[in-house]
């Protein structure tokens, strides 16, 4: 898992380097947001994930995020993309570097859990990096 999530973090990463400082904090990457946007919604999301899975102590595997609402993760995400706006670039890749390594940490701390767990963690981790990844190529392309 800590290799996959590796493999996919650094693809994504190498889609956002090439993109200038200014085409980096241009909005439409996916709309309303910029590819640094995007740095800090991937790393937060893995945290989120991180300290659910973390807060479940190892006992049965309920969906943490299957308990909350569309609504609150919407507003959390416009939150996450304020937050960013207000950041510069340099910020933001510190954060997300931080960020990662926590949630890295975490995830090896963790015990071994249920197979639906690890699949929810995949989901929340490497496939949304890999998601976002084909987003900012499609925008880096259009350059």
């Amino acid at each position: 898992m800590l290799a996959r999530e590796q493999e996919a973090w650094s693809a994504l990463s190498r889609e956002v380097d090439r993109l200038t400082p200014e085409r980096r904090r241009a909005e439409g990457v996916v709309p309303g947001w910029s590819a640094d946007d995007l740095v800090l919604h991937r790393a937060k999301w893995a945290e989120f994930a991180a300290a659910r899975l973390a807060a479940l102590g190892g006992g049965p595997f309920v969906d943490p995020f299957d308990s909350e609402r569309d609504e609150h993760w919407d507003a959390e995400n416009a939150r996450l993309a304020e937050q960013s706006k207000s950041m510069d670039t340099g910020e933001i890749d510190a954060a997300a570097a931080s960020i990662r390594q926590h949630v890295r940490g975490v995830w090896a701390s963790l015990p071994d859990l249920e197979p639906e767990a690890d699949a929810w963690f995949a989901e929340e981790t490497f496939v949304h990096y890999d998601e976002h990844a084909a987003e900012v190529r499609r925008f880096a392309d259009e350059a």
